[in-house]
């Protein structure tokens, strides 16, 4: 999908529809710690969800 960002700036939006739980374990075991998790439906939408996590220090790689 192409849209647009701030700005009016063009860029590329991917969207994957996965389990949050399915998508939780992932990230811990690619070593970042999910911080939020938010499940979001509406009337003219499946259900779906946000998830924020953050890289855990010790997998954090140097500059």
């Amino acid at each position: 999908m192409i849209t647009e960002g701030y700005g009016g700036h063009p860029m590329k939006v991917y969207v994957h529809r996965r389990q949050p739980d399915q998508m939780v374990g992932w990230l811990n075991d690619a070593g970042f710690t999910v911080e939020a998790q938010m499940t979001l439906s509406s009337a003219e939408s499946t259900l779906g969800g946000v998830l924020m996590a953050r890289r855990r220090p010790d997998n954090a790689q140097e500059l």
